[in-house]
């Protein structure tokens, strides 16, 4: 269930990986947080942080991108910075080597869009031209070969590409004209050119010129029209594909008959959009309660997530109230420096309450080892006021 994050206010831009976050804030800072094994994170470590650490002191950051355990950005200033998971070459350097900090990807200052596959990189630059790097053992860089690239290459000749998502082990873009395209692993259909053959460099999904956005995920893919009609192809064990069935689909399949799909956000078995009217819909895999609608049942039609209905409150940022640690398997702390914590309230991801507690103190333990659901919401109201808390279990 969606439920704010911490009590900034500022935040303009994120992105996920595997099992780290990145956000830009509105003033152009970086921040991540997460797992940082391969240094994903970009702070110079490779330590673990369960809430958002600035990422050097840089303000003019514009997009983010991140698949797996590799993370880039773009900069106002058209130059690409790249860090993390580097086996493939997906950080651009022209080594193999992790880094833990952002490295500039060659000199060139004329990018435009980025998106990061799985172990892989794409960029677009300011003449329309496309750009991949990294793994591409199932030809998911398009140039024609299965052969890594350690540093950008070219794909093709066209400059006319508009826009892109990589996917695990595919690509999708679309030209300035409106055309679909789709290239790399395709066993389950992913590519919507009816067949399961892998593509090796882009070709044309169907005829049509009224493409307008585009997401690819795990073994599915996402599309939606210019008239706002949503489609999809590829893997549908899950029910991720939304049409009611679980059964894949080898070509592009209109996803319901609404024409008010404005975004789409695909993970490997799962699926999320929003409409016109900002609502939000989920379906696929649900088995960890991952789609967030009070259940372990997975969904083969999108389903409304609902904002909780039992915790409406104006909410005044509580600044001295902490909460760790964030995921937690077991007792959660609560405290509030120099305040008083009047009563805290457990509610489950659709809102309902689970249980509530009078406190009366600066400090509050919540023992949550029986709690089943991954994300919940914790109430917490002082003498300052009352702040809504999402919570992690892992």
């Amino acid at each position: 269930m969606p439920a704010r994050i911490g009590s900034d206010n500022d935040w303009s831009i994120i992105a996920v990986g595997r099992a780290h976050s990145l956000a830009i804030k509105t003033n152009g800072t970086l921040w991540t947080w997460g797992s940082n094994y391969s240094g994903q994170l970009g702070n110079g470590t490779n330590t673990d942080s369960n809430i958002p650490v600035q990422i050097g002191t840089a303000n003019d950051w514009r997009q983010i991108s991140s698949w797996e355990t590799h993370s880039f950005a773009l900069k106002t200033n058209g130059t690409i910075w790249a860090w993390g998971n580097n086996y493939y070459g997906q950080v651009g350097d022209n080594t193999t080597e992790n880094r833990n900090i952002p490295i500039q990807v060659g000199t060139e200052t004329d990018w435009s869009q980025i998106s990061a596959g799985y172990s892989f990189s794409l960029a677009l630059k300011t003449n329309g031209t496309l750009w991949g790097w990294g793994n591409n053992g199932s030809g998911q860089l398009g140039d024609g070969t299965t052969t890594d690239r350690h540093m950008p290459v070219q794909i093709g000749v066209e400059n006319n590409w508009a826009s892109i998502s990589g996917g695990f082990q595919y690509s999708l873009a679309i030209k300035n004209n409106g055309s679909l395209w789709a290239w790399g692993y395709n066993y389950e259909g992913q590519l919507g050119d009816n067949t399961n053959e892998s593509r090796y460099t882009p070709i044309q999904v169907g005829s049509e010129t009224v493409w307008e956005k585009i997401d690819a995920g795990g073994h599915h893919t996402f599309a939606i029209k210019t008239d706002g009609s949503l489609w999809g192809a590829g893997d549908n064990e899950f029910g991720q594909l939304g049409d009611g069935t679980n059964i894949n689909k080898w070509t592009l399949t209109q996803i319901g008959n609404e024409t008010s799909w404005k975004q789409v956000s695909l993970s490997s078995e799962f699926s999320f959009a929003l409409k016109t009217d900002g609502s939000l819909w989920v379906w696929g895999y649900n088995n960890s309660g991952i789609l967030a609608d009070g259940t372990i049942v997975s969904k083969n039609v999108p389903n409304l997530i609902n904002c909780p209905a039992g915790i409406g409150v104006s909410e005044i940022k509580l600044s001295n109230v902490k909460i760790f640690p964030i995921p937690t398997n077991k007792i959660l702390n609560v405290m509030a420096e120099n305040d008083v914590i009047l009563n805290i309230a457990l509610y489950d991801a659709q809102g309902r309450m689970v249980r509530q507690e009078a406190v009366n103190n600066s400090h509050a333990q919540i023992d949550l080892s029986n709690q089943r659901q991954i994300v919940s919401l914790l109430k917490v109201t002082t003498n300052k006021g009352t702040q809504v808390f999402k919570l992690l279990k892992e």
